[in-house]
This record gives structure tokens, sequence and C-alpha cells, in this order.
């Protein structure tokens, strides 16, 4: 998939001499290739369905193409083309020339490479990497030399974070390091600020975003005064780049525990009581998020039964969230059945991701003829027995090249976080876990692997973290 993705058929390309001339040779091929895809075969059927398929199903978890698709070449062939053309037609000069001329003037990608050698302008492929709206912030916001690397967050910074802003200004001194950095982020964050997901044709990555773009807003001014404080703007940020650091990661890739409760003589001690984020918000764009996919995968064919039932369970629960965050903010107190929730949630969250698995897990599998083939099912007792590199949470994902670097972001191993938190009435201490976020320049020869990246984690040798998490970071 990778390979059809990047493999292009350019309008123009340069010559032996360094001439950028028109690419005849490409274009043939272009028109061949989509002439193949659409013709039928012996049994009536195009190799286009098999390509539909996998396009529209790709295409509504990461996007659509940001370059030309078989469909708009089709499109051009039939306007100059006869109806039922045979396949000798093609040889004629006159349309060739006709359609040359007319592919050179279709739409170009939106994000520019400015990579030497690689094609930037008009040009076809077969199964083209998707648009995504964080990739085009962060090719107009490099710069070789004077800005190699762009940085995770300048992502957040367009899409309406002042303290993402703040930090790229005050602490990297980015208007400084390249006189063209600030107008161009400003001219991104205009042309972004009434962006929607689905102006992209609501795909699931670009709701995603879109989540996380709610989780780096300005605080709600009914919101504790702990969660209006600078350390924990910058714990919410760095929460919104390792989400999006494993957003990015999957895209690449196109990567329970029992309880028992005690009776005794003694007397009961208080419920310990939990506190849920206050960002109901958020928390109710994550719910629309699993219905988009319920409704993708629905439409799509793939919504097995238990997969269903799955979406069901955690939309339940992140409902539950919403509405416990909803109370905090306007002060009023939780149910004791709310508390017990959040005393065990651990333990929900635990037995829905071994579920997950098990789903994968047992998936039908069909032989070479499409007929079924009869497995034992498997079952996990508990995460306890998932192995391998996903059972770490660490992962990690390169956005961006420049010569022979490339930009990794990666989730590192889970922070304990503590926070003063209103609670009854009280200010009471609690405890939870937060994401932890990497970004560094890496040779692109040796791209890290989950694997590795673990590795390094495992054995100290994990790069400092961004200095200015030092704001909510102890040592």
């Amino acid at each position: 998939m990778m390979w059809f993705g990047l493999g292009a058929l350019p309008a123009r390309a340069n010559d032996e001499n360094g001439m950028n001339v028109r690419c005849d040779e490409c274009i043939r091929q272009t028109l061949l290739l989509t002439d193949a895809l659409f013709r039928s075969n012996e049994y009536g059927r195009a190799p286009i369905g098999s390509w539909q398929q996998v396009y529209r199903t790709t295409s509504a978890f990461a996007g659509q193409s940001d370059f030309l698709t078989p469909h708009d070449i089709h499109r051009l062939i039939a306007d100059i083309y006869s109806d039922s053309y045979d396949i000798t037609e093609l040889e004629d000069a006159v349309k060739f020339e006709k359609f040359a001329s007319r592919f050179e003037k279709l739409e170009s990608p939106r994000i520019k490479h400015k990579a030497v050698g690689m094609a930037s302008g008009v040009q076809f492929r077969l199964m083209g990497q998707r648009y995504i709206l964080d990739s085009e912030i962060l090719q107009t916001l490099s710069e070789y030399p004077v800005r190699s690397f762009p940085r995770g967050l300048d992502v957040f910074a367009v899409l309406g974070s002042d303290r993402a802003a703040d930090i790229l200004d005050q602490v990297y001194n980015e208007p400084e390091q390249w006189d063209r950095y600030l107008p161009l982020r400003d001219s991104l964050e205009l042309a972004v600020q009434d962006w929607k997901p689905e102006n992209d044709h609501s795909s699931i990555y670009h709701a995603w975003l879109d989540v996380l773009r709610e989780l780096i807003a300005k605080p709600d001014p009914a919101a504790p005064l702990f969660a209006q404080d600078t350390a924990w703007l910058d714990k919410e940020l760095t929460t919104a780049l390792a989400s999006w650091a494993e957003g990015r990661h999957d895209i690449i890739l196109y990567a329970n525990a029992s309880w028992a409760e005690g009776e005794g003589g003694m007397e009961k001690p208080p419920l310990p009581k939990g506190y849920v984020e206050p960002v109901p918000k958020v928390f109710a764009k994550l719910e629309a998020l699993v219905q988009l996919t319920r409704d993708v995968l629905r439409e799509q064919e793939y919504l097995v039964p238990d997969a269903d039932v799955l979406a069901v369970r955690l939309a339940d629960l992140i409902g539950f969230l919403e509405a416990c965050a909803d109370k905090e903010l306007r002060g009023e107190t939780l149910m004791d059945a709310d508390y017990i929730r959040i005393q065990y949630i651990g333990s929900e969250l635990e037995q829905l991701s071994t579920d997950i698995v098990n789903l994968d897990r047992n998936m039908p599998a069909f032989n070479w003829e499409g007929q079924k083939v009869e497995m034992e099912p498997h079952k996990l007792r508990g995460w306890f027995e998932i192995t391998g590199p996903d059972r770490d949470l660490a992962v990690i994902a390169d956005v961006h090249n420049s010569g022979d670097q490339c930009l990794e972001v990666a989730v590192g191993h889970v922070d304990e976080i503590y926070v003063i938190v209103p609670i009854g009435g009280e200010l009471r201490i609690t405890r939870g876990g937060v994401f932890s976020y990497y970004e560094f320049p890496y040779p692109v020869g040796h791209r890290l692997t989950d694997e590795a990246w673990q590795e390094m984690l495992k054995r100290d040798r994990a790069p400092d973290r961004p200095v200015w998490t030092s704001s909510f970071l102890a040592e």
C-alpha cells in the first residue's frame, strides 16, 4: 500500500539537463493504467471495483487522496475519447496531445513536497497518500535549512492553542529564527478557524484531530482553578501531542483484572472519591467519534455484531464521563454510584481493551477459495496475557523528513500525576495517569520501530522531554 501511495506519475519532471518538461511517458502510463483498471475482463468485471472497495474503506479512516485518482483520470478519458473506444485509439497522437494538455491543468496536491527529486505538481498515484490537515501545517512551517524540522506544537498553535503559540514564540524563539514563520503560521491559523472534520469528508482521523482541538481550547470559565493554571494547560498540551503521535502511528500502519468486595465486622472506610477531568465538550466529541466509527463500519459492511456491542459499551462509558464532568463544572455533587464506577474505571477499561483484542483474534478467516476456515475460539482471561510490543503504551511515528533525518514523535510511558481538586466542597489531592510525549530528529535510514523505541525507554536512553514540560513535571 505504501508503494502504491509513493509511486508518482507526474505531469512534469526534470530531464537529463535539469529542465522541467512535460513527462509524456508518465502521462501515457497514467492513461494506460487507468484504462486497465476500468476495462472489464472476460467475466465482465473491472479491477476498479476492487480498487474502490479498498479506497473507500481507507478513505473513511484516513481521508481522501491528495493526488489524482483513477476516477479523476477516467473522467478525462471519457471526455476526450469515444464512449466505447478501442485500446488502439489511445495511440491517436492528436487525442493524446489533447489529453496531456488537459492532464497538466488538473488539480495539484495540497501538500507541496519540497524535497529535491520528488514530484510536487500535478501527478497521478494509484493509491495516493491521504491529505491530512496536520501534514499541511508541518509542511508549510518548515523550510530547509532555516527550519528543517517543524514541531508538533505547530499543529496545535494553528488549531488555536494560545499556550502552544506562546511556547513556540517565547521558549523556542521561532519567529526570530525564520522571518516567514509567524506570517505563515498566522495565515494557516486564519485559514482553519472555521475548519470542521466534515470539510475533509468526515474522515475518522480528522474527527479525532477535532477532539484534540477541543482538548487544548481555552478552559471553561466555570472550571476549577487548577484547570486554568499554566501547568495544567501544559499538561493538556502534552496529552494532545501524545494522542496526536499515537494517531499518526496508527495511520502510518494503514498499530480484565477481577476485584472482590470483602465483608467483615469492621466499620467500612469512606468511599474513595475520584474526579473526572472537567472537559465535557471533549467527552461529547469523543462519543460522537465512536458513533461516526460505527456508522463508517456499518456503511462499509464491516460492523460485526460483537464489535457493535463493544462500541456501545465504549460510548456508554464516555457518556458517563461527560455527565460527571458536566456536573463538576456546575458544582454539583456526584452520586455514590458515580464514585463507585470511577473507582473501578481501570477494571472497566481493561475489560473493554481485552474484549477488543479477543474480537481481533477471533475474526473469521478464509482460505484462497473464499471458504471460511473453522478455528478454535481463543479468549484472553485478562490484559496480563497480552505479550510483545502491543502490551506497551509506548509507540513512535515519523511525521516529517529533511535530508537524511526524520522527525520522530512518540508516546512514552504513563506519567503519574497529582492534582488538588474540589470534591464535595473540599479540596482533595487526587492521583491519576497521563500521557508522556517525545519529539526528536533521527536518521531516516534507521527509523525507529515500536520495539526499538520501547527498548530505548527500558534502557533509559530516550531523549529529553520538551523543555516546556518542566512546568508540571518533577524530577
